[in-house]
């Protein structure tokens, strides 16, 4: 069985496209469940959430909070609520191809295997200079970069969409930092120290936005270089395991 945990806040201009793409999924109903947790929304996000789930309720939860303690917060709280062996956790902006769930669960045959990384696509590359390029950039990233260092049996971080887990690893590395601006990172580095292995999965593919601003880029990527930052700092042990993944894992966040 696979839990899909949705966090999202303020997204009502895309969530409705994400939900109507997981009920397509080609998957047995029986064996999906899909967990909406909205946090604290000022817009009409929990209308449309709340509705979906209404007509979708043989397996669509939805969970509103009230204060919103950011996206780690509320993975941790889906997480809860899962039943399943297999969680995936998707971004709002997200839209899964319909085999993502039949592709990924072929890697969990292999117990070594704790997490699995599929591919994010760039779903808005047409609509300027800077989308373009980053849909190029993010395609290299993926096809060259992490699925070199998957072949190499090197260190795969998870990206924080399109990514699958074993909720009992991630209950038993205590879940989701919720102090920490790289979540998904983090979550990578407990994995990986604890001996797991996280795989990189080229042909499970999902559609998102990438930033259409020079600002929202900055941003993003501002964000994304603290996070991996204070993951370096606080993982510094991992050099002394002397293993290659735990060593490029922090050659990785170092970069």
């Amino acid at each position: 069985k696979v839990s899909i945990v949705v966090p999202v806040r303020d997204e009502e201009k895309v969530i409705g496209r994400l939900l109507e793409a997981l009920v397509r999924l080609a998957y047995p109903l029986e064996k999906l469940e899909i967990i909406i947790v909205e946090d604290s929304s000022k817009d009409r996000t929990i209308e449309i959430c709340r509705k979906f789930a209404e007509e979708h309720s043989e397996n669509v939860r939805f969970y509103h909070r009230s204060a919103s303690n950011g996206k780690p917060s509320a993975l941790n709280f889906g997480f809860r609520q899962a039943h399943g062996g297999i969680v995936a956790v998707f971004d709002a902006d997200n839209v899964p191809q319909p085999d993502v769930l039949l592709n990924i669960v072929k890697y969990f045959e292999d117990s070594s295997v704790a997490a699995v990384q599929g591919t994010t696509c760039v779903i808005n590359a047409d609509e300027n200079m800077l989308t373009k390029f980053l849909s190029y950039e993010e395609a290299v990233w993926l096809g060259d970069y992490l699925q070199g260092k998957d072949s190499l049996n090197l260190f795969v971080p998870l990206t924080g969409s399109c990514l699958f887990v074993r909720k009992e690893v991630a209950e038993g590395v205590g879940g989701w930092d919720e102090g920490c601006l790289a979540e998904d990172l983090e979550m990578s580095a407990k994995i990986t120290e604890k001996g797991y292995n996280i795989k990189y999965a080229p042909e499970v593919m999902s559609w998102q936005e990438a930033p259409s601003s020079l600002t929202q880029l900055a941003k993003q990527r501002i964000r994304w270089f603290r996070g991996y930052m204070e993951v370096a700092a606080k993982y510094s042990s991992l050099l002394r395991k002397m293993e290659m993944r735990s060593i490029d894992a922090e050659i990785t966040f170092m970069g």
